[in-house]
């Protein structure tokens, strides 16, 4: 069952992104929306942040939503993205370059004090 109901919150994501429209808004199963479904959706479709839970969104769905979206930034757990995320993002968005040195430097001083 679980496989069914992301499977309908992919669809829905994906009729959102290009059908944005009043009424599918008000009955989108917002709760079945997976991260890289909510990467995809407001990539396109911005409007839409407000029903977002962006605990879901994986390194991946940040470096890929952010890329596009940068105003966003402001909800990113930036510990998710792996070093292949930050090399795409910082590509599209190199302002958020001291994003990047702030959580190696968190990482290499954990490594120092273990």
């Amino acid at each position: 069952m679980d496989n069914r109901k992301n499977e309908i919150g992919s669809v829905w994501a994906a009729v959102l992104s290009i059908v944005p429209d009043e009424t599918l808004e008000k009955n989108a199963p917002w709760e079945l929306f997976s991260g890289e479904d909510w990467g995809r959706l407001l990539k396109n479709q911005p409007r839409f942040a407000k029903y977002c839970r962006w605990d879901l969104l994986s390194g991946w769905a940040w470096g890929f939503l952010l890329a596009e979206q940068p105003q966003f930034a402001e909800h990113c757990k930036w510990e998710k993205l792996s070093c292949q995320d930050w090399t795409r993002l910082l590509q599209e968005q190199p302002q958020f370059a001291h994003q990047c040195i702030k959580f190696a430097l968190k990482i290499e001083i954990k490594s120092q004090t273990i």
